[in-house]
């Protein structure tokens, strides 16, 4: 692990910019810093550079998590709806553990994806994920709503019951549309499904997808979110699927790889 003080962070940035303009070079901050220190922030700086969008994903998901809390933690009215459909679907405390699943089916294929040489499937993914997320919050922000779903007693002292209850307690049944664990869970599987070296195998394909699915038909059988969440989610996804996967999507990566011919 690198650590950097602020003097030498700001040393080797005045180089990097100077000479990326022509104007200074190492020799002029080698006494300052030893060569042996600069060349392990160099190492680091060609990580975050060849692995780029690993590292926006992650600054951008800080940002949404405060966003959210926020949203999370204010006080005012917010509209409560469901469906009759709502009714009809069981409860089944067994379904936790695929809705806790979610929290690796998606950052570990985001990993995976942007971890791999051709990053193209993995700026896609990231893209369809932050265009989503981002909806999700102003919806929310422009929109407060919540469900009231929710078993009123949860009896038992069963680990699948104690989830919930954990579940319950850090996860309010308010901003839940569209339902960010449904339209990740879509993302991902677009991601997977047209990834080549997932698909050379029909079954960690069939394995993936069964997760992803179960994933969805969890947030409704644990009462986490209402079917309407579930439908919106989808349609979001189906209205940001061309933006990423679609014509559009292929005009954008053209001319990016045109700029980076050009200029780089």
């Amino acid at each position: 692990m690198i650590y950097l003080t602020f003097y030498e962070t700001w040393l080797i940035t005045i180089e990097y910019l100077g000479r990326y303009h022509g104007k200074y070079h190492w020799e002029d901050i080698s006494g300052k810093i030893s060569e042996k220190r600069y060349k392990q922030v160099m190492k680091m700086k060609v990580f975050c550079q060849k692995h780029k969008a690993l590292i926006w994903m992650c600054l951008y998901l800080i940002v949404y998590l405060l966003v959210f809390q926020t949203l999370e933690n204010r006080r005012t009215e917010c509209t409560v709806y469901a469906s009759g459909i709502d009714k009809i679907i069981p409860f089944c405390k067994y379904f936790v553990i695929p809705y806790f699943s979610w929290f690796l089916y998606v950052p570990l294929t985001v990993l995976f994806l942007d971890m791999q040489e051709d990053q193209e499937e993995g700026h896609r993914l990231n893209w369809f994920l932050v265009i989503g997320m981002t909806a999700f919050l102003i919806i929310s922000a422009v929109y407060p709503n919540g469900i009231m779903l929710r078993p009123r007693t949860l009896s038992g002292g069963d680990v699948f019951t104690r989830m919930i209850r954990l579940l319950y307690l850090a996860d309010t049944s308010t901003n839940v549309l569209p339902s960010i664990h449904v339209y990740n869970s879509i993302g991902v599987m677009i991601a997977l499904w047209k990834n080549e070296k997932v698909r050379k195998s029909k079954v960690v394909t069939g394995i993936l997808m069964l997760i992803g699915v179960s994933i969805i038909m969890s947030t409704m059988l644990i009462k986490q979110h209402s079917i309407i969440d579930v439908v919106a989610a989808m349609v979001l996804a189906a209205f940001v699927y061309p933006l990423c996967y679609g014509p559009l999507a292929e005009k954008i990566q053209k001319r990016e790889r045109v700029f980076q011919y050009r200029y780089y």
